[in-house]
Parts: structure tokens; sequence; C-alpha cells
């Protein structure tokens, strides 16, 4: 019987700060790819306050956005990751996604207030039980509020940065009319038909305007002489010529 000579050690260091405990559930998860249990470990690693965002997720991974959200369809799949909706006041406030060490059934938790404090005027709903709020688009709150990361993504292509905080609320906003992928199309679009001698437009006043559905006309620049000239240089011409013949 073939015996294998080589054995291998695994030498580890004591720690007493600076290190995550992970779970073998997570090493050992027969479902689980490796991209999705690095992601997982890496959320696991941050403070109980961390805010996910799909731009850290991306630069973490080294992939796009949409494999970000496959990477986080996984992980729900698995039991890993939960996503709830907070509703304040009777209106959609924001994604909250949990993430747990262990895979297994949730329960609705009730959101914590800037303060560490539980909200009194703030309920949670299951994202996957779908939206009671009829001003919602019909999209998924995943694909419209993990938009932290695509505001970041469209503020990088906007030319004019100004007044930052007004122009994330109406990012907000625009974001359920149009996808990302038109905003900053637009935004493309805008930058290159603008004529030189005009300002750029505020980026909250761009996005409550819906410049993104802007079609201007071309208009192309004459070129040589102008129409205009040309008629007043052949008129001239005409009365010179009638000049020298009358003479």
């Amino acid at each position: 019987m073939f015996k294998n000579s080589a054995d291998t050690r695994i030498t580890r260091t004591r720690r007493n700060a600076n290190y995550t405990a992970i779970s073998n559930a997570i090493i050992n998860h027969p479902d689980l790819s490796p991209l999705a249990a690095y992601a997982l470990i890496y959320l696991l690693s941050k403070p109980d306050n961390w805010e996910l965002q799909i731009s850290d997720l991306r630069r973490q991974c080294r992939c796009g956005r949409n494999k970000v959200y496959e990477i986080l369809r996984e992980l729900k799949e698995s039991r890993f990751v939960q996503a709830q909706d907070v509703i304040s006041k009777g209106r959609f406030s924001r994604v909250e996604y949990l993430v747990f060490d262990e895979p297994g059934e949730r329960q609705l938790i009730a959101p914590c207030a800037e303060k560490g404090h539980a909200s009194p005027c703030a309920e949670i709903r299951d994202t996957e039980k779908g939206h009671s709020n009829k001003e919602r688009n019909k999209e998924t709150t995943e694909s419209l509020l993990l938009s932290a990361g695509a505001f970041d993504e469209w503020w990088a292509v906007y030319p004019h940065k100004v007044a930052k905080p007004t122009a994330k609320k109406a990012f907000e906003k625009a974001i359920r009319k149009a996808p990302l992928v038109s905003l900053i199309a637009g935004v493309r679009d805008y930058v290159s038909g603008k004529p030189v001698d005009r300002p750029y437009c505020n980026p909250a006043t761009w996005l409550n305007d819906e410049r993104w559905l802007d079609q201007p006309s071309k208009v192309t620049k004459p070129t040589g002489v102008a129409p205009a000239r040309d008629a007043l240089f052949a008129i001239c011409q005409t009365e010179m010529f009638n000049t020298i013949g009358g003479e």
C-alpha cells in the first residue's frame, strides 16, 4: 500500500488582538463558492455597525457590481445574510443587511437608530415578501438602495462636484426612475454636448430635472464663410459689375 511520505504541518501563532474567529461552517460549507466565503469572512471581520457597500465589496473581491449582487444572493440563499426593509413613518427608508456566522432560519430584527437605540417610528419588512409602498418602483430594494456604491460611481463621472449631500438625496430618487447605466450615459452625453460658454448644472439640479432624458438637437457648426456673408458678397459683386458696365 502506498503511503505518502510527505507530512503537512500547520503552525499557528497565538493572538490576543487583531484577529477574527471564523466558524468552520463557513469554510466547510458544501454549496458556498470560494469568493462568497471570502466576502462573508471579510464582512464578519468588521464591527457590528459596519455599513455594507457594494463599492467596498467590489474592491475587496476584485469583481464587478453584478458579481457582487450574485455573491449577496448566494449568501442569502445559504442563510448567512438576511436583507430587510426599514420603513420609517410609513415610507421606505433603507435596506439593512444582517450578516451571520452560522447558516439557519432568521427572523426580522428591529433596526437600531444612529445613536444605538431602537427607533420607535421604524418598522421592518422582509425584502423577500415584496413591498407594499406604492410610491416605490417595482425593482427590488437590493438593486435600488445598495445605492451608496452606485452614487459613488455616478459622482465619479459627473464633472461639476458641488453640494454632494444634496446630490446624494437627489440620486436616491433618480435611481428609482432609471438604472445606473442610464444615469451615467446621460452624464456623458451631457458633457459631450454642452456648449463651451455655458456652465455645468449643479448635480442635484441635473438629477431632479431628469436631464439624462435630454435629447438635444445636433447643431453643426458652420465652416468657412457664413451663408449670410456669401449672399452679401454676391450682392456687392453684382452691384460692382452693374456700375462698371454702366460707365
